[in-house]
């Protein structure tokens, strides 16, 4: 078998998918499938950087926050024509966690192209996907238009405000069957992955919040969220969102505070999924 430095450009999916976190992976893999796109993945920015200068694609899905470099640093090594990169041109779509104009803003300043949140908006992301990467949707994956609807409004009131979080359900079986392309056995593994990552997964943020760490604590809570928004965890997601935004606006005491929420929902989510 040919390693991937030796396949041909013919070869080569369409999309280059640089994502840290496995379940966003698998999702973001599963919405490309139904669209009909075959991708490759990166965990991180520079190996992504190594795929970028072997081969050419046609659309980068770029997590914007990862350890080490970050999804910005990445993409000015792209655009800079002098670097190894064969397409310094090639769209690269932002996917990140932070929704602050002020985010967006500093991810077309760095040469992105679009701008995705996450949890991923099923619509949103078939549309930007599709307009930059135009494909005709596999018939044999069905037709988009169904789940493209119910998830815009699953991915919409994943955000729900606090007061609002006891109405929302511990785990949206319909949301995340819809982010697992319609497969049982993805949704599944998701859920099982998730399941084992929720193991003392407060620990590093309560050591975090004693700690007055807003790195970190903002750190461990972004990658959570986004897992736990894709998978459909929408109480855990909406308090995990939550402290995030303390954590990036300084305020420590009003995260704290979020801490004993935050156990509850973890806790509830392992209850579900046991």
């Amino acid at each position: 078998m040919k390693s991937y430095d030796e396949q041909s450009d013919a070869a080569v999916p369409p999309v280059l998918l640089v994502e840290d976190n496995r379940i966003n992976q698998m999702v973001a893999i599963q919405l490309l499938k139904r669209a009909g796109v075959g991708a490759d993945t990166a965990n991180n920015a520079e190996e992504a950087l190594r795929r970028l200068s072997t081969h050419e694609y046609r659309l980068v899905l770029m997590d914007v926050q990862m350890p080490g470099m970050t999804g910005i640093e990445a993409t000015q090594i792209i655009r800079n024509p002098d670097s190894d990169v064969r397409d310094h041109a090639v769209p690269i779509i932002a996917m990140t966690a932070f929704s602050s104009e002020q985010d967006r803003i500093a991810c077309m300043s760095a040469g992105m192209n679009e701008f995705l949140t996450k949890p991923l908006q099923i619509d949103r992301f078939v549309e930007v996907v599709q307009r930059f990467l135009p494909v005709a949707p596999s018939t044999a994956d069905g037709d988009l238009s169904p789940s493209v609807s119910a998830g815009a409004h699953a991915g919409a009131s994943a955000g729900a405000a606090e007061g609002e979080r006891g109405a929302l359900p511990v785990i949206d079986h319909r949301d995340l069957l819809l982010r697992s392309g319609s497969d049982e056995a993805v949704a599944r593994d998701l859920l099982r992955r998730f399941f084992e990552r929720l193991h003392n997964a407060g620990e590093p943020i309560a050591a975090a919040v004693i700690a007055g760490d807003l790195d970190a604590l903002a750190r461990h809570t972004h990658g959570l969220c986004g897992a736990a928004g894709n998978i459909g965890a929408r109480r855990l997601y909406t308090v995990l969102k939550q402290m995030h935004a303390f954590a990036r606006d300084g305020d420590l005491a009003a995260a704290a505070l979020l801490l004993p929420d935050l156990e509850v929902e973890i806790s509830a989510v392992r209850t579900v999924l046991r």
